[in-house]
C-alpha cells in the first residue's frame, strides 16, 4: 500500500514539474549601466526596460538590435532624469543575440559616460 501511495505521490509530483511555466533564464532585474542608467530584461513578458536615476540635464539612450540582421527589432530608447521606457521584444527569435550600446549624454551630445553590452531574449 505505501509504494503505491508513493508511486501515485511521485507521478503527480512528475506532472506538476511538468506543468511547471518554463524558468525565464535570459532575464536580468537590473543591470547598472554606469552614471544613473539601468537596464533590465524580463524573458517571461520579452519587455526591455531603460530609467535613469539622476538629476541635472542629462538623458540616458540606448540601441539594442539582434546580432543576426533580422532575428528580431532594433530598440531605440531614452530616458530623462526620473524615467523609465520599456519596448517589447515579443517578435524575436527565442533565446537570439541582442547587442546593446547607448550613453548618458546632455542636449549638446557631450558624453559623460558610455555603455555597451548583450544578452539572450
Amino acid at each position: 500500500m505505501k509504494i503505491r501511495i508513493l508511486a501515485v505521490l511521485a507521478a503527480a509530483f512528475g506532472l506538476a514539474l511538468g506543468a511547471a511555466p518554463v524558468a525565464s533564464a535570459n532575464s536580468f532585474s537590473d543591470r547598472y549601466l554606469g552614471a544613473g542608467a539601468h537596464l533590465s530584461y524580463n524573458d517571461g513578458t520579452d519587455t526591455l526596460c531603460l530609467w535613469y536615476v539622476s538629476s541635472g540635464s542629462y538623458r540616458a539612450s540606448l540601441t539594442a538590435e539582434p546580432t543576426v540582421a533580422g532575428r528580431g527589432p532594433t530598440i531605440n530608447l531614452s530616458v530623462g532624469p526620473g524615467q523609465r521606457k520599456c519596448a517589447s521584444l515579443a517578435t524575436a527569435y527565442e533565446d537570439s543575440h541582442y547587442d546593446y550600446y547607448g550613453a548618458v549624454a546632455s542636449s549638446c551630445r557631450c558624453f559623460i559616460h558610455r555603455y555597451s553590452g548583450g544578452f539572450y531574449s
